[in-house]
């Protein structure tokens, strides 16, 4: 593609292009209630599926439960947001398709039965029944439900990365007490120690309860990976014994699960960090390591995003507060004047 601006982010996009020998899928699953990458309202993906794009990602979507067979091509499937259970026949697909080397970005939202839950025991991932509650995220210009993350584990990932990143209605995705023999899991986001997860959702008052809550950090994003032997087909030849043989090569299957997937809705996507730490995964995941470090500057409007607490505040002081100073100045100075 011809470059026709002289920015830093599409002369960076541009050579990621170049220097790619060919473009690698992602697919997005849909069919159990995801939001769309199409859309481009608050809730839509197509603000995260547009930067996918610029750095040479093909994007499609995945019907899984309408496809008979999984796509040969995908180099990952994300997994966003799943409102409804998904079938049986589609977890065992993910199974084969991870245990064979695959790749696959999960999202989960709290207060969701997806059957994700008890599938990733099998990982060694542990998806609490629960939301995240973080005093900290107030203070950043979020609220008590939008935990936020400053410092994070070391990994590829979080290598050099500098920035916050806000996660809205979450719930906490931790490391099981067990795990498969060779998985490597790691814990890259974190919260604060001023958090809790919150664990009784039933109750309409949210506290701490040090006897059935958890007290913070609490851990928002887990990554694993693992080295597997796949068998293929070896080299085709008119032989018929040849036709039978396989041969077996190493792979490394790659999981990163996250316990909410608002932070990369469009409303989200520019707040802070999340855009860039949504990246640096997907460049993770893809084995696509060079691209961490390459963050390109998007220009992106600046928002400002306000509490119900501060909105209220802000309309008072400008619309109340500051005209009746100016009224009361205005009146002080009229009856000196009319005094002399």
């Amino acid at each position: 593609n011809r470059i026709t601006t002289t920015s830093e982010e599409d002369i960076t996009n541009a050579l990621i292009k170049l220097t790619r020998e060919k473009k690698k899928v992602i697919y997005f699953l849909e069919g159990h209630g995801e939001n769309s990458i199409e859309e481009t309202g608050e809730t839509g993906f197509s603000t995260a599926k547009g930067e996918l794009e610029k750095i040479g990602y093909e994007i499609k979507k995945l019907p899984l439960a309408l496809s008979s067979n999984f796509p040969g091509d995908c180099s990952l499937l994300v997994v966003p947001g799943p409102k409804a259970a998904l079938l049986p026949n589609e977890l065992d697909t993910l199974k084969q398709y991870l245990d064979q080397g695959g790749r696959i970005l999960l999202m989960i939202e709290p207060e969701t039965r997806t059957g994700l839950e008890p599938w990733l025991l099998n990982y060694g991932i542990k998806v609490e029944n629960d939301i995240v509650v973080d005093r900290v995220s107030r203070l950043l210009g979020g609220d008590y439900f939008m935990p936020a993350v400053t410092e994070y584990e070391s990994h590829e990932i979080t290598k050099d990365f500098r920035y916050a990143t806000f996660y809205p209605l979450a719930r906490s995705i931790e490391i099981a007490d067990s795990k498969p023999e060779g998985l490597s899991l790691t814990t890259i986001a974190k919260t604060s120690a001023n958090s809790w997860s919150e664990r009784q959702l039933d109750q309409s008052e949210v506290s701490f309860d040090p006897n059935k809550d958890k007290a913070g950090p609490v851990s928002l994003a887990v990554v694993g990976s693992k080295k597997v032997m796949v068998n293929s087909p070896v080299e085709p030849s008119d032989s018929a014994e040849d036709q039978e043989k396989t041969s077996s090569s190493a792979r490394e299957l790659r999981l990163a699960v996250f316990g909410d997937c608002d932070f990369i809705t469009n409303k989200y996507y520019s707040f802070s960090g999340n855009g860039n730490f949504f990246l640096n995964t997907v460049n993770w995941l893809t084995q696509e390591e060079d691209l961490i470090s390459i963050q390109p500057r998007t220009q992106v409007p600046r928002t400002i995003q306000l509490t119900p607490g501060n909105g209220r505040l802000l309309m008072f002081v400008s619309i109340i507060l500051l005209p009746a100073i100016v009224l009361f100045i205005g009146l002080g100075v009229w009856l000196k004047r009319r005094s002399l």
